[in-house]
């Protein structure tokens, strides 16, 4: 969980910072955010990679979406390029209808 955030006490404590700052999510989030910036790194690394992985899902559920509607994967291409001019961030990747057609063997 290197994305954790320190949200989950505030409902449960809200009379007592003490009793917040005592909370296991509290501590938990301390830590982590010690380690990340002793690492700065390795936290971008991981950033960059779940971008990569969002980018690969929305391509993913294009050609998921394609299959079981029965169209032919030649619109895949055409899908992502609409989805991008509508400001999804489709990455430069995997666009091609091979792609989309070897995702779902």
């Amino acid at each position: 969980m290197p994305f954790l955030e320190c949200n989950g006490c505030y409902g449960q404590y809200t009379r007592s910072v003490a009793r917040h700052e005592a909370c296991d999510v509290h501590i938990q989030c301390v830590q982590l955010e010690g380690e990340r910036q002793s690492n700065p790194l390795q936290h971008a690394i991981a950033v960059q990679q779940a971008a990569a992985d969002e980018i690969t899902a929305r391509i993913f559920r294009t050609a998921i979406h394609l299959f079981l509607r029965y169209r032919p994967f030649i619109d895949h291409k055409h899908l992502v390029l609409l989805q991008n001019d509508n400001g999804a961030s489709m990455g430069d990747r995997l666009h091609s209808r091979m792609t989309a057609s070897r995702m779902l063997e």
